[in-house]
């Protein structure tokens, strides 16, 4: 199972903690969700100690009921521009390490690690520019679409992050926020989508691209939005989709176009 940590709360949770987190908060008890999306309290119970994993059509009914949305309860994903971070076994045994010296060694070990990041900086500084494909999309009522529109180029930071894109768009619409907003400038890598990947999905059944997350659930294949003002699409076989690219995040660096 992943786990991701709260830097909030300080604690580490799954999926059924964030389900239960979510009913504390709007007041609700077990039973009274168990009512409103069709299932027992036990087995509400069952999906909070992660016992048991919902089915589609009720995994849905929890978001509506809970108003919350996949990526709330699927923060085991690593995203570049969120609070929260999926760590390895390495990096948890240093933390650990790190909370067990005194402030004196937790002083020489952070002057270590600034040291370094500040040559990571002058690096990367000085590491040159790129240039990748950008294009800005038609805003369409459901999606997007990136039919007829031209190309231009843009010269980003050769960056760690920058460099692993294939091309650069513009966000035009309200669908990515508040993850990202109008005007953000967002890195795509071509490649196949994996289980957690926000990407744009072009759904053949109307031509239409969507800005969604990729989630593989209970044999369903789910496009997840990032906000409750769009609605989740549930599809039976992958191939009704085609991945147009995985987002990365937002560009890193300055920005000219050339």
């Amino acid at each position: 199972m992943l786990y991701n940590v709260d830097y909030n709360r300080g604690v580490i949770m799954g999926f059924g903690q964030r389900v239960k987190e979510q009913r504390e908060h709007m007041g609700m008890s077990q039973q009274e969700l168990a009512n409103k999306i069709g299932v027992s309290n036990i087995a509400v119970s069952s999906y909070e100690s992660e016992k048991n994993y919902p089915k589609a059509s009720i995994f849905i009914k929890i978001l509506n009921t809970l108003n919350c949305d996949a990526n709330y309860l699927f923060q085991d994903y690593k995203d570049f521009n969120s609070n929260f971070l999926r760590l390895t076994e390495k990096e948890e045994a240093l933390i650990r390490q790190y909370r067990t010296i005194n402030d004196a060694g937790k002083q020489i070990v952070n002057s270590i690690i600034h040291s370094f990041h500040y040559a990571y900086l002058e690096f990367r500084r000085k590491n040159g520019f790129l240039d990748l494909d950008y294009y800005v999309p038609i805003s369409q009522k459901n999606g997007i679409s990136f039919d007829g529109v031209k190309k231009a180029k843009i010269r980003i930071l050769n960056d760690s992050l920058n460099t692993q894109a294939d091309f650069v768009f513009q966000v035009v619409t309200t669908h990515l926020s508040p993850m990202y907003r109008p005007g953000d400038l967002l890195l795509v890598k071509q490649r196949p989508p994996y289980n957690g990947d926000l990407g744009l999905f072009r759904y053949n059944q109307n031509q239409v691209l969507y800005s969604r997350r990729l989630i593989f659930y209970d044999e369903k294949i789910l496009l997840a939005p990032v906000n409750n003002a769009h609605s989740t699409l549930v599809l039976k076989n992958f191939s009704d989709i085609d991945c147009e690219g995985v987002i990365l995040g937002k560009v890193i660096g300055n920005v000219t176009f050339v």
